[in-house]
Formats: structure tokens, C-alpha cells, sequence
């Protein structure tokens, strides 16, 4: 299932890439101004634990439910990954900014994790990227991250009316 610390080093570079592009983002969002991050390593915590439990819970689904399935349906591995990928993409809709993201993170995790069968590396990679767009794209472009319903009805803060 991908729970093992076996290959872990062998997909640790993931976890380094994912940090080097959270890097080149943060510097862009601190350059252009965007850049909003918790004030205190306390208040950082507070804010993103529940999106750091639920990307992980995001990589199993990904991987374990739906990709494994696909391939245990008699689905060729590029057939499997790109189906894992676009229920990934679709399951953040309507954002077209989180759409296309986890489409391309879709097939790149379900590709690594066939490869190395390690959620770890994955679900780490996943919370850095995701807390980085969260941190450097202003809230009201990616309406903070919501989809679904919650997107559609998403104000803006300091907004009165719909």
C-alpha cells in the first residue's frame, strides 16, 4: 500500500523537489508581494494542520484507492495513471487553478508511486506544494484553496454581498 519506510530513500529526491520549487515560488511571491504566511510557527501550524492530515489522505485515495484499482481492473499502467489523474483533477473542481495543478501532480505521483510504492515521499511532496500555493497565490485567486460548493460561494474577505 505504500505505507512502507523501504523505499523512502529511494524517493526522497520527490520530497527535495518539491522543496526547491516551493523555494523558487516563495522567493517569486515575496518578490512580486503575495507572499502570506502565519506570522508565528504557532499560528502556521493551526492553520494548515488540516490541510497537511488531509493531503495525505489525499495521496492514499489517489494511489491506493483509485490507481491501484485501475490497474487491478486489467488497465495498462499509462492508462491507470492518466484515469487516477484526471478523477484527482476533477475532484478540485470547478478551480481551474487547482484543476490543471493536481492533474499534472496526479500524473507525476501516480507514475513516482508505481515506480517506488511509497506514499511517504508523495504525501510529503504533496503538503509542501500544496501550503506553498496556499502562501504565495493571494486567497481570493485560488478563493482559499476551497472546491466544490465552497468554491462557487467563496466571498472574499471584507465582501457584503454575493
Amino acid at each position: 500500500m505504500g505505507w512502507s519506510r523501504r523505499n523512502l530513500l529511494r524517493s526522497a529526491w520527490i520530497i527535495g523537489a518539491a522543496a526547491a520549487v516551493a523555494a523558487v515560488a516563495i522567493a517569486c511571491a515575496a518578490r512580486i508581494g503575495t507572499l502570506h504566511v502565519p506570522p508565528t510557527p504557532t499560528l502556521f501550524v493551526k492553520r494548515f494542520i488540516g490541510y497537511i492530515i488531509f493531503a495525505c489522505i489525499q495521496q492514499f485515495l489517489l494511489q491506493d484507492f483509485f490507481l491501484l484499482r485501475f490497474l487491478a481492473a486489467g488497465c495498462a499502467p499509462r492508462i491507470a495513471i492518466f484515469a487516477a489523474a484526471t478523477i484527482f483533477a476533477l475532484a478540485h473542481m470547478p478551480s481551474p487553478i487547482l484543476s490543471v495543478l493536481t492533474f499534472l501532480w496526479g500524473l507525476a505521483a501516480a507514475a513516482w508511486f508505481l515506480r517506488y510504492r511509497s506514499l511517504y515521499a508523495l504525501a510529503i511532496a504533496h503538503v509542501i506544494l500544496g501550503v506553498t500555493l496556499a502562501t504565495c497565490i493571494p486567497g481570493p485567486i485560488v478563493r482559499n484553496m476551497r472546491v466544490g460548493l465552497g468554491y462557487l460561494k467563496y466571498l472574499p474577505p471584507h465582501s457584503t454581498s454575493p
